[in-house]
């Protein structure tokens, strides 16, 4: 399993509920509504994308199957930016 982390290629600045991020690499702004930011937030590196959706149900106080295609979908757009890099689990 990937584990997500942040680009070290960006600078992080929160906007009220928002996120604004600046892509060194591509000289571009990325502004994260307060979902995609809490999915970012998120990604440290210690989860997977299960567990990334399991603790936004947890923090929305909601069912997984009502976040599920909402966090895919915000992880598609991160990924597609070039904001996130995966990790290999180790193998046990």
């Amino acid at each position: 399993m990937r584990r997500l982390r942040q680009a070290a290629h960006l600078t992080e600045q929160q906007v009220e509920n928002e996120i604004a991020l600046f892509d060194q690499n591509r000289q571009v702004v990325h502004i994260l509504n307060p979902t995609a930011a809490v999915v970012w937030r998120l990604c440290d590196g210690s989860r997977t994308n299960e567990q990334l959706v399991d603790d936004v149900a947890f923090l929305f106080n909601v069912e997984r199957s009502a976040v599920e295609r909402d966090v895919e979908a915000i992880l598609a757009t991160f990924d597609r930016a070039r904001l996130l890099t995966a990790e290999s689990e180790p193998a046990e």
